[in-house]
């Protein structure tokens, strides 16, 4: 799929509706981007944390309990309502939710203003892996996943909001039960 930065959550879907129909029992979504083809980034190039490149998985499988939410869709200036619509659909209310993660704006201060814009809890756990990383697009979210999991274990089985920006065209934003760590990614479906 290419959507962009909006890829993963899209391919999340699309992956999810195929375990949920019986389709298929295990489904690898995949996010991997490259998003600039100049070679390195110069030390001190602020558009640098913009640009990466990379790759992240989750495995899906049937589970007992639906462990991802029916995703909201939108395009445009609207990350904020697209957010509330996913949140809503998945039966919570923003403040239920215990992680955020998006792959947008490896500045935590943008993201912690994003958690609060969002009217999120004063505890939930804002990811920042792209402040570490830079942006691979499709492939943050997931990477962001297995790091924060790393960094705090305990979320396993929470729910997470996580939002994806398809170059400000394509906006997917879902809830999801994150999964057990255990080296890699999985997440459990309908």
């Amino acid at each position: 799929m290419n959507a962009a930065s909006g890829g993963f959550c899209s391919a999340l879907e699309l992956g999810r509706c195929l375990v949920s129909a019986g389709t298929y029992d295990r489904v690898l979504v995949v996010g991997t981007e490259r998003t600039h083809d100049s070679g390195l980034v110069e030390a001190g190039d602020p558009t640098g944390p913009h640009r990466a490149a990379g790759a992240g998985a989750v495995l899906l499988e049937a589970g007992d309990e639906p462990g991802i939410s029916t995703p909201a869709w939108g395009s445009g200036a609207a990350p904020a309502q697209v957010a509330r619509t996913a949140v809503q659909r998945a039966g919570l209310r923003m403040q239920g939710v215990r992680a955020f993660v998006s792959h947008r704006h490896p500045d935590e201060r943008i993201r912690q203003d994003a958690a609060i814009v969002l009217s999120l809890a004063r505890d939930v756990i804002v990811a920042h892996d792209a402040c570490l990383s830079g942006s691979p697009s499709a492939a943050s979210i997931p990477a962001a996943i297995a790091t924060l999991l790393a960094e705090f274990p305990a979320l396993s089985g929470e729910p997470a909001l996580l939002v994806g920006f398809g170059a400000e065209l394509s906006l997917a934003a879902q809830v999801v039960r994150l999964p057990e760590r255990t080296g890699a990614s999985e997440l459990r479906t309908l």
